[in-house]
């Protein structure tokens, strides 16, 4: 929430979308392929093919279902504000001639037949903000697994998946720059909520999990796609949509990000 009432420079918005790239790669490198690994069985791997093909299959239609609209190409926002300036000084001139006291206000604009607003509206992150949810519900349902296990190990994944949450948060919030707060505001609660819900559900059911031991791995597999696919098709290439030149220490912080997360768990485990 604290994120959308900022506006960081370009550089510093692409390092936080590295540095949650390396994260993401590094939780699920820890915590979601390790299970797929070890599956065993033909139930369990198919298991796992099966929740890694909808993952890949959920975020594509994603996509194709909600499209992201486009925005205005800088050529066309130039033309509109060329004609919006010869359309004020035009009119201004007509009124010049009749009344010395005679002006266009901006508010006046739209009454030209020229938009001050230019068509196009910023575009609405929607796979990013779902692939962030999904993660939501991996760590809290590994968080409610964690604590029904064990109230230590829980509390220390829960400080973890806190530290990792923050830096998602806040690279969420700042792709959400722009919308509505009507969007925004709900956009950047529904992870939090995510975790809190999933967390409920692995806690009250971990006996079930337990033993339903390729559902578990399926739903693991589901959201390791997910997350492949965030990292893949929404952070790196939104850090370089503008089609700048790399930075150094822009594109290191995907690999301090990853580093970074497993001396955490290290740390807290």
């Amino acid at each position: 929430v604290v994120g959308l009432g900022c506006t960081p420079p370009k550089a510093l918005s692409g390092a936080l979308q590295h540095f949650a790239a390396g994260i993401l790669l590094s939780a699920v490198a820890q915590e979601l392929v390790p299970p797929m690994v070890a599956a065993e069985g033909l139930e369990q791997n198919v298991a796992v093919i099966v929740g890694f093909s909808l993952g890949v299959l959920v975020m594509l239609l994603l996509g194709i279902l909600l499209p992201e609209p486009e925005e205005l190409p800088e050529s066309k926002q130039s033309e509109e504000a060329i004609k919006r300036k010869q359309s004020k000084t035009a009119v201004a001139e007509i009124c010049r001639r009749r009344t010395d006291s005679c002006s266009v206000s901006e508010q006046q604009e739209p009454l030209l037949g020229v938009s001050i607003v230019p068509q196009g509206s910023l575009p609405f992150p929607t796979a990013f903000l779902m692939a962030v949810v999904i993660d939501g519900c991996m760590d809290g349902l590994l968080l409610g697994i964690a604590s029904a296990a064990s109230e230590s190990a829980g509390t220390v994944l829960a400080i973890s998946l806190a530290i990792e949450m923050s830096f998602l948060g806040l690279t969420l919030a700042t792709s959400l720059r722009g919308q509505p707060s009507s969007k925004a505001l709900p956009a950047v609660l529904m992870s939090p909520i995510a975790i809190i819900l999933a967390a409920a559900v692995g806690g009250y059911f971990a006996g079930l999990l337990a033993s339903a031991e390729a559902f578990r791995i399926g739903l693991l597999s589901f959201g390791a796609s997910a997350l492949l696919f965030m990292v893949a098709e929404e952070l790196l290439l939104e850090a370089h949509a503008d089609g700048g030149e790399h930075v150094w220490w822009v594109d290191m912080q995907l690999y301090v990000g990853f580093l970074s997360s497993i001396y955490l768990s290290k740390l807290m485990g």
